[in-house]
């Protein structure tokens, strides 16, 4: 964009910290399929506030993954607010097997 605007300079403050909390923030592919996998293992043994909450969340991120991708054509952009809703549905999804990992130890 500075080429556009004559007489001006841009500055990128913060460039470096804000793409180191980007890095390490968002869940890398690997992880994605990993929650989506304890939500779906934990939905179908799951009753209660527990299983209604997982249906919530796993759907919503289901869903916005799924249908931009249906009626339009996906984009990186597109895969940023599922990620909220996917891992909690996964953290809960973890509660079935986080006690039965301790029981074993």
């Amino acid at each position: 964009m500075s080429h556009a605007y004559k007489g001006t300079h841009v500055r990128l403050h913060w460039q470096y910290m804000l793409a180191f909390y980007q890095n390490r923030s968002r869940p890398s592919g690997l992880i994605r399929v990993v929650l989506f996998a304890l939500s779906i293992a934990r939905l179908v043994k799951a009753r209660g506030a527990i299983r209604l909450g997982i249906t919530f969340f796993g759907l919503s991120a289901f869903g916005l993954y799924v249908i931009p991708v249906l009626t339009l054509s996906y984009s990186f952009r597109y895969g940023i607010p599922p990620e909220t809703f996917i891992i909690p549905s996964g953290v809960l999804g973890a509660t079935y097997f986080w006690p039965k990992l301790i029981a074993r130890r």
